[in-house]
Order: C-alpha cells, then structure tokens, then sequence
C-alpha cells in the first residue's frame, strides 16, 4: 500500500510535464495479478517493453534482518551487457538518490549484483535482479529504487508520515 502511495505521487507529478505517460502495472490493489505478482517479473518487463517504455523504474520499501541498516539504495545493472541502457538507468538511479538522500536518508548508493544462474545473450554474467536483467536483454533501461528499510527505527519515520511519500513520488519524478 505503502509503495503504491509512491507510486502514484511520482505518476502525478511526472505528468505535470509536457509529453510524459506513465503506465504503471498497477492503479489500484486490484490489478491484473499476472502483472502485479511480485513473483512474476516477466509480466512487468514484457508490459513495459510493449509500452514501448524509455525507462523501467520498480518502486520498493526495504526491510532487514539486521534493524542497524538503514538508507537509500538502487539495484541496477552491472554493465556487462547492453552498457547505453545500464549507463541511463545508473545516471537515472543517481539522480534519484541525490534527491533522497536531501530529505536525510542515507544514501547507501547503486548496488549491481551478478546473477549466480544467467549469462546474458553475449556470454556475459547477467544481472541477478529480473526486472533490471529482463530491461537490460530489451535494451530498455531498468533499475529497483529502495527508498529505505521500513523496519528501521530511523527510516520507520520517512514511511509513517503521508509527506514523506509524497516527498518521495516527487523525488522519483525529479530523479527521471
């Protein structure tokens, strides 16, 4: 609920300029569950591809094990495959950052990780995340922002207060 909040204040307020649509995978808390199931990434990459998306952005809260961590983050690509989308969704990915960590999260940077289990089209070691590795395979810059880890005692406060979403819904469209 909490990231469908975002999601929507980003919406409303990338709209605001001139020539941008935002299709989102889901409006509401009843959408297509093919599309939406956190389960199924293919749905969400193959739909932004036929949307003939520039950018592919997966809006999440983060959660820990260890309650110490806390902050801001983007989980992108490691570069080894299709390096033009990965470098527009690390300079996308910056930006929002920059923007978060302004309202006092901590910014704990881009962090690619390689998949254990795929190797890109190339040979390469692919990206382990699904949405960014499926972006990068459709030459469709793809990256996952956490905004913070909803189980820290710090962080706890950016997501228990209805500005702070809206904060950072506005901090996603400035950062695109």
């Amino acid at each position: 609920d909490l990231v469908l909040k975002i999601a929507q204040y980003l919406k409303a307020d990338l709209e605001e300029y001139r020539d941008v649509l935002v299709v989102m995978t889901r409006e509401d808390n009843d959408g297509d569950p093919e599309v939406i199931n956190p389960r199924k990434i293919a749905p969400r990459v193959e739909y932004a591809a036929e949307m003939q998306a520039d950018v592919l952005v997966s809006l999440h809260l983060n959660a820990s094990e260890n309650k110490d961590i806390h902050g801001a983050m983007m989980l992108d690509s490691n570069g080894n495959y299709n390096s033009g989308a990965a470098d527009v969704a690390y300079a996308i990915g910056a930006n929002i950052l920059t923007r978060l960590s302004a309202l006092g999260l901590v910014n704990r940077g881009h962090l690619p990780r390689n998949s254990q289990d795929y190797k890109n089209p190339d040979g390469s070691v692919a990206d382990y995340y699904g949405i960014v590795r499926g972006g990068m395979w459709r030459n469709l810059p793809a990256f996952i922002v956490e905004h913070c880890f909803m189980d820290n005692a710090n962080d706890c406060g950016f997501v228990s207060d209805e500005s702070y979403l809206t904060r950072f819904g506005i901090c996603g469209a400035m950062g695109i």
